[in-house]
């Protein structure tokens, strides 16, 4: 296993609310922020971040409407867990979980929460790959079907919540 990569994902970090600029900003300043926040993630499309998407997610009601087309750190939040959420959940569960998370609690709160709750998972990872020590095909396929459970427990949760 090349060190080098789990390095990489060890040093990974969301940026803290205060970080995110709290002015308005235009879509190309949006996706710039973005490639720049999340640019460091893998990503299995490739295509990172785009204006359509963005569109896209304020047309389903997953982020709120820009304001006379500005965006700003409320929108910034919002991209970043989406990005980061759309892995494992589908956009409507994941406008689901923000309106239901965020009906209890402020943005900021949640996604400091959400922040933090990302480092220890990336974190916890490391640190369980660096203490196999395998190579990188076993490494790889164990992480996948730890991706695998991990996202089965996701749904089972999710829909379990819905029917009761």
């Amino acid at each position: 296993m090349n060190p080098q990569i789990l390095d990489r994902f060890s040093n990974i970090r969301l940026p803290e609310w205060d970080d995110l600029p709290d002015l308005d900003l235009y879509m190309d300043q949006v996706i710039s922020l973005l490639q720049r926040y999340l640019g460091q993630f893998p990503s299995p499309d490739e295509k990172g971040i785009t204006s359509s998407m963005i569109n896209n997610y304020v047309k389903q009601g997953v982020i709120p409407p820009p304001k006379k087309k500005r965006y700003n750190r409320i929108h910034l939040a919002y991209l970043i867990m989406v990005y980061i959420l759309k892995t494992a959940l589908s956009i409507s569960q994941i406008r689901l979980l923000l309106v239901e998370e965020l009906s209890s609690q402020d943005l900021s709160a949640f996604y400091t929460s959400f922040r933090d709750s990302f480092r220890s998972a990336a974190a916890d990872s490391v640190s369980r790959y660096r203490d196999a020590g395998s190579d990188a095909l076993s490494l790889s396929s164990t992480a996948a079907i730890r991706a695998y459970v991990e996202q089965s427990i996701s749904y089972a949760c999710w829909t379990s919540d819905r029917m009761e």
